[in-house]
This record gives structure tokens, C-alpha cells and sequence, in this order.
């Protein structure tokens, strides 16, 4: 505890600065009243000092006299990637000013009486129940509001029906509670999550994290745990960083293995294609069970990694019309290289993920991992994902600016949503800082569909030298 302590009062120190004080008034308002992370933080004829402490943190070079426009993403990313424990602007001003940063509806949610009665509901339901000191703690988060994992969405479900949220908190508090009472009723050392959620609710798809108790749950467990990692003590896989739109799949479930909840191993699958497997000319599936139980990895000097099965597909039917025309059968087994095709179906499920861990893990595998995905904010996301994870390996595959440009000027394009317009105004893509701003520039969609002649001619090019 004491650590952290040092670590808050350094970041008081530094962004109580007299250089920060008119910028930090201005994210503040501003996130207030767009009531999300957006807008810019402005600070008009900026004094030396001012200039010095902004330059330094955002590493810009601006001028005494200029006005200094700060976008509040770009403000949010400097701080989660800085020495400073904060991850938000809201955790910022909580430490800085000593209480949540609430917008106009939080404060008149709180001040509602039917807020307040849902958490006296939760309370009179669980009555003689004892309660562990985080999960007590964690409701009166919630209560409180704005700073607590799982307000948000808890906020706009009651807004939608205060019986749903009250119905939703009681199957993620029991839940919470009781998941080691009830693996000892059954005999087990950890449960299933489905097996939980049968347990406390009667529907073994309670938990699901498609569903508003199942959310609330994940962010409940992740909440204990950064409470764990505050006090001293390391919780393996847990970034105090990630937010749920970025955490992997992998990373989910080791937080509920951490928590004690265990998965689904089965319907986690990864699909593979390597041309001198015993399948021959076939892809095969493995499942993360098999990947966590196999003795060996396959035999890869790298891995060409697609998000879509089309586009895997179609690289599989060329190989082998390469293969099949070549001088004689024992040609396809001279390559130099042993080079894996994978395909994630999307986000890279567990089983994915895993595999790559066991290949990037190994001291001895010098590989890369060259992913392909579309020119959209799912394909970018999934990309982000695993160059933050696998920064020693990751090559962008035909997915940078510059072959977005010239395949764009060539092929039929789909626009970007508004909505997408704003996400990509929002992010930032982790391997080449100005794709997304291509992207928005441009509002045009290029999908992976459109890339497979280089492709082909990559994955091809790679079997052979």
C-alpha cells in the first residue's frame, strides 16, 4: 500500500502543476457536459509554463501565445500509457480533486430515490448474508456512482427498467457470494460458469457475458482483483489498462480462473492449416483444451494469421493448386520454411491466443506473427489486440496505410458509419499512428476480401523461400 501511496502523491504532485491547472479545467467541463471521453480540452493564449507542462506530457512543441486544443483521447491514451497509475480521465480527477467526476445525469440519478432503493432492495434480499469486505465495497461503489466498474451499464439498465437491474445485481452479487459454497456442494475445486449461473438463478445462460448480470459479474471480478493488485499483490494476466472493448479473450478467462469460475474449453476452437500436417491438404481445428494440454506446438517458422474463413479458405485452395502442380510429390517437402496459415473467425478466441502464447513463450521460436484483417474498426481493434500483446512478433500483413491507399483507389468501398467516424476518432491504431486518421479522412471501408491476390501471393511466396 505504501508504494501506491508514493505513486498517487507523485501523480498530485505532477499534475498539480501550475502549467496544467487552466487544461485540466477545461477537460473536466468538457467531459462533463459531453458526458463521455470526446471533445477537446483548450487552453487559449498559453503561458510558458502552461506550454512546458503540455509539451512535456503530450510531447508536442507548442508556442507561448498559441491556443492549445488537446483531444481528450489522445489526453486519455498519454495518461494509461504514462508511469501514472490513473487509466481515465474520471480516475485523474478523482485522485486529484478527491471525489468522482459526475456528468449532469449522474448527479441526477443519485439524487434519485429509486437509485437509492435499488441498492436497499439488493440489501433487504441478501439480509442475514455476509458479505466479503470487497463486494460490500464494490455496492457502494455502484451506489455512490461514476467511478465504480459496472455503473455505467448497471445506470442505463435501471433507466430501462428499475425491476431488470434490481433483478440483474442480485444474480451477479449471489453469484459473487457463493461460488465457493457451491463447488464444495458439488465436490469441485472451481466452477463451470454455466454450472454457476444454474446454481443462483435457475438459467444456466445467466452469466453469459452477453447479458447485463454476466457483465456485471466480470466487472465486479476485475474490480476485486485491481483491488488485490493494490494492495501488493500480482494477479497473473491482469492489466489495470485494458478496458473491455480492448481485453482479449484469453485475458477473460484467466480472470474468472483467477476468481475461482471456470470456462468453457471446448467451443473455443482455432482453425490451422499447415500444408505437411498428417491432415495433408486440409485445415484442422484445435480446441483450447488442446492447445493447453498438447505436449508440442506444430513446427512454424511463422505464422500468416487472417481474420476472415473466406479468405482462409481461398489461400487453402490456391496452396494446394501450387502444391499439386509441382514437378513431383516430394517438392511440397523441400521448403526451407514450415510457415502456418491460422484463421480467429473474428477477435481472436482463447484457443488462438494461447497458441500464439506458446509460440511467442518459446525462447528458441524466432518468428512472426503476420496478421491480415479488414480496414474497419472490428478488423483495426483485433489487430491492436494482438500487437499490444505480441509487440517482439507482430507484422502488420498488407494492413497499413500505405497498402490501404493504393488498394482503395482500385476496388468498390463501403462508407463508415457515423458512429464508426466517432470510434475511429477515438482510437488509434497501435502499429501505424496514421491509418486510422486515413481512414476516417477518407470514410471508406476496405475489406480483407479485397486483398487476396497479395495475399495469395505472400502466403505462397512464403512456403517456398
Amino acid at each position: 500500500m505504501r508504494d501506491k501511496r508514493d505513486i498517487d502523491d507523485r501523480t498530485i504532485r505532477y499534475f498539480s502543476q501550475f502549467g496544467f491547472d487552466r487544461l485540466l479545467l477545461s477537460i473536466w467541463r468538457r467531459y462533463v457536459g459531453l458526458e463521455k471521453v470526446g471533445g477537446h480540452g483548450i487552453v487559449r493564449n498559453a503561458t510558458s509554463e502552461e506550454c512546458e507542462a503540455i509539451n512535456t506530457f503530450m510531447g508536442w512543441d507548442k508556442k507561448p501565445g498559441s491556443t492549445i486544443k488537446v483531444p481528450l483521447p489522445a489526453f486519455e491514451k498519454e495518461l494509461r500509457e504514462s508511469v501514472f497509475p490513473c487509466s481515465s480521465i474520471p480516475e485523474l480527477y478523482e485522485l486529484l480533486e478527491g471525489k468522482p467526476l459526475l456528468t449532469k445525469s449522474d448527479k441526477e440519478l443519485l439524487a434519485a430515490e429509486g437509485w437509492q432503493q435499488l441498492f436497499s432492495n439488493v440489501e433487504r434480499l441478501l439480509a442475514g448474508c455476509r458479505l466479503e469486505s470487497t463486494l460490500q465495497f464494490w455496492l457502494n461503489e455502484l451506489q455512490q456512482g461514476a467511478k465504480a466498474a459496472g455503473y455505467r451499464m448497471l445506470r442505463d439498465l435501471w433507466r430501462q427498467s428499475p425491476v431488470g437491474a434490481e433483478t440483474e445485481l442480485l444474480i451477479a452479487v449471489r453469484a459473487w457470494m457463493n461460488r465457493s459454497v457451491i463447488a464444495q456442494q458439488i465436490g469441485q475445486s472451481a466452477l463451470r460458469l454455466p454450472v454457476l449461473a444454474a446454481w443462483v438463478s435457475g438459467d444456466s445462460h445467466a452469466l453469459d457475458r452477453t447479458t447485463p448480470a454476466g457483465r456485471l459479474l466480470f466487472r465486479g471480478l476485475r474490480f476485486e482483483q485491481e483491488r488485490r493488485m493494490r494492495d501488493g499483490h500480482l494477479v497473473k494476466g491482469y492489466n489495470l489498462n485494458d478496458d473491455d472493448g480492448a481485453i482479449d479473450s484469453l485475458r477473460v478467462r484467466e480472470i474468472y480462473r483467477i476468481a475461482g469460475i471456470l470456462d468453457d474449453d471446448l467451443s473455443s476452437l482455432v482453425h490451422i492449416y499447415d500444408p505437411e500436417h498428417e491432415s495433408g491438404a486440409h485445415p484442422y481445428v484445435m480446441t483450447l483444451r488442446q492447445v493447453e494440454t498438447a505436449v508440442e506446438t506444430p513446427r512454424a517458422s511463422d505464422i500468416f494469421i487472417v481474420e476472415n474463413p473466406p479468405v482462409f479458405s481461398t489461400l487453402i485452395d490456391c496452396t494446394r493448386l501450387t502444391l499439386y502442380g509441382a514437378q513431383d510429390e516430394n517438392d511440397c517437402l523441400r521448403r526451407l520454411h514450415t510457415p502456418l496459415l491460422i484463421c480467429t473467425s473474428g477477435p481472436a478466441s482463447a484457443a488462438a491466443i494461447k497458441l500464439f502464447d506458446r509460440f511467442t513463450q518459446d525462447e528458441a521460436w524466432d518468428g512472426k506473427l503476420y496478421y491480415s484483417g479488414d480496414y474497419d474498426v472490428k478488423g483495426l481493434a483485433i489487430g491492436n489486440v494482438l500487437a499490444n500483446r505480441y509487440p517482439n512478433h507482430f507484422v502488420p500483413w498488407r494492413f497499413d496505410t500505405e497498402n490501404y491507399i493504393q488498394m482503395a483507389t482500385t476496388v468498390r468501398t463501403v462508407s463508415f458509419s457515423s458512429e464508426e467516424c466517432d470510434r475511429l476518432q477515438e482510437s488509434s491504431v497501435v502499429w501505424d499512428l496514421e491509418l486510422n486518421i486515413v481512414l476516417r479522412e477518407s470514410g471508406e471501408k476496405l475489406f480483407q476480401e479485397h486483398l487476396i491476390p497479395l495475399l495469395i501471393q505472400d502466403w505462397n511466396h512464403a512456403q517456398m523461400f
